[in-house]
């Protein structure tokens, strides 16, 4: 079988193994085109699908009566940096068949600025799930019927789970006695409060 890789970590080749490599082989025959790369690490099988073929890959996947993936169990997001800017993220689906007892984990790499497919209207759980990945990394989901900030604020600038995102971020959070509210302003970091005392708890020794 053409682009299956298969790796095994902390475990041996067994009946259970050659399962899995069987339902891997079965998906690269039925779906050719979809996908890039089939891995299997211990029981979950990993595969790489082109973007533009999400949707309709998952909507088989899932209303086959091989496969069964019913559930979106869970959707993230990583940001490779240092790669070329056509796979900068990579966007992992954690898709789960309860009636094969098998996870089967979607992978697909987009370059920095490029949108994804929604699945909400597929599955309904990655309607919450998108709206984080968009929230703390900033990959736009056509066709998502409510896609905005989930943990951030409102006014949030930028993108706090991007590598290039700064630690500090850009704006900081006090509360004014002044004006007895909470005040959202440009962050300003105070020589002072860089400079620690690391006292011991039983007199003035330090470290």
């Amino acid at each position: 079988m053409s682009g299956l890789k298969v790796l095994l970590i902390g475990n041996k080749t067994n009946n259970s193994t050659n399962d899995l490599i069987k339902i891997a082989a079965l998906l690269n025959e039925t779906f050719p085109k979809y996908i890039r790369s089939i891995s299997i690490i211990k029981t979950d099988i990993y595969i790489d699908v082109m973007p533009k073929y999400l949707t309709i890959f998952c909507q088989l996947l899932k209303y086959s009566n091989i496969f069964l993936c019913k559930s979106l169990t869970d959707l993230w997001g990583v940001d490779y940096l240092l790669r070329s800017k056509n796979t900068r993220f990579q966007i992992n689906y954690s898709l789960e068949s309860l009636a094969l007892n098998q996870r089967i984990i979607l992978r697909t790499s987009l370059y920095e600025d490029e949108v994804s497919l929604s699945l909400s209207q597929i599955y309904k759980s990655a309607n919450w799930l998108e709206r984080e990945v968009w929230d703390m990394y900033g990959v736009w989901f056509i066709d998502h019927p409510d896609l905005r900030r989930i943990l951030t604020d409102y006014g949030f600038d930028g993108h706090p789970l991007r590598k290039d995102f700064p630690l500090s971020g850009y704006t900081q959070i006090r509360f004014s006695d002044e004006d007895q509210k909470i005040i959202i302003e440009p962050i300003n970091l105070n020589q002072e409060s860089r400079f620690f005392q690391y006292n011991t708890p039983w007199g003035s020794n330090t470290f």
